[in-house]
This record gives structure tokens, sequence and C-alpha cells, in this order.
């Protein structure tokens, strides 16, 4: 990305990474607390965005302690039901004073290192209110860009009882980041943690 100025990207854009979930698929372990190469999840997706952002938040639900030791603001979703990733945004957009807010989930360790200036300037080349992660004919939801201004709509769509991150993004002007398939890896189990790992 030619144009692209820390400074100004900075003032910009904040992130928050999803670390609240479940872990359903890991047998209920915490996964921004796994290891992998003696670096947490956690750890390694920070180190990731760090040259980026200088506004970060940790979305948990659990282990509270132990994320605030990072030295990060945490935050909880407002409902104690693990309501998704769109609960985390939601949370993360009230307690954050930026125009946009990039979305990073924790169990992605592996970003390709040029994706988020990508992101940022797709998103201002399209004029769009989102932008995201689409590898073949599948959105990657939880790498993206999102401009704050839906924080209202956002709010609005969670009372009325949806979850499906997908759908809202579609209700917006939506740019996508065209990428290979798997060119993202998520770890969302132990096979996948393992294979990883090697």
């Amino acid at each position: 990305m030619s144009d692209y100025n820390h400074e100004i990207t900075s003032k910009r854009l904040g992130a928050v990474i999803l670390a609240g979930g479940r872990g359903s698929r890991m047998g209920g372990h915490d996964k921004g607390l796994i290891k992998i190469q003696n670096r947490t999840l956690i750890e390694t997706v920070l180190d990731q965005i760090h040259p980026y952002i200088n506004q970060t938040v940790i979305s948990a639900n659990r282990n509270i302690k132990q994320y605030q030791d990072l030295g990060y603001q945490v935050i909880q979703d407002d409902t104690p039901d693990f309501s998704g990733p769109l609960a985390g945004i939601a949370r993360a957009m009230d307690v954050m004073n930026k125009e946009l807010l990039l979305v990073i989930a924790v169990d992605m360790p592996a970003l390709p290192s040029d994706v988020i200036p990508k992101l940022l300037s797709l998103l201002d080349l399209k004029e769009a209110d989102i932008c995201c992660i689409k590898e073949g004919e599948r959105l990657q939801p939880l790498v993206s860009v999102i401009n704050t201004r839906l924080k209202a709509d956002l709010t609005q769509y969670l009372q009325n009882g949806h979850r499906k991150v997908t759908d809202w993004f579609q209700q917006h002007k939506l740019a996508t980041l065209e990428l290979e398939d798997n060119t993202i890896v998520n770890l969302n189990t132990f096979h996948e943690l393992e294979k990883y790992s090697k």
C-alpha cells in the first residue's frame, strides 16, 4: 500500500482481538491462552497487529486477570451467555474513540504481513462501511475493518436477537479483499493446532 502512513493510520484505527468464545471445539479451553512455540495465541496476534495499532482492546469472558496482565484493556460482553463475535465488536465500539475498528479473532496467528494496510486501503478506495477477507467464495468476517459509525445499527441488530456476523456485514456497504483459499490460518481444533505447530 504505497500511501500507508503509520501516524495517520494509528489515529484512525483501533483494534479488538476476539478471545471471548467458549472454545467448544477445543474441549472448552480458552484458545487465547493456548501456547504455540512458547507464545500464547493472544501474544502472537498482538505481535502481528502492533506495527499498525496504538489502541487495542481484548474481548474476553473468562481468565480476565491473565489477559489484563498483558497490559491491555480487557472488555467483556454485556450479556453472560457468550453472545458471539458481534457482542465483542459492539463492546469495543463502546470503549474506543476511533473512526475505524480492526477486528481479528484470537485463533488467527499467521496473517499475511500486509493484510491490515490492504484492508484499510480497500475500505477507503471503495468508500465502504466494512472491509473483510474473502477466500474464494467464503467470507472471513473475523479479519475485517469496520467503520464505528455503525455502532448504533449493530446494537439494534443484537437487541433484535440476531448474531450472525456475515448477515450483518451484508446489510452494509461491504468491500472484500480477495485472497486464495486457505491463506488465513484459523485454529479451531487441537488437530489444526498440532498441524500448524509442526
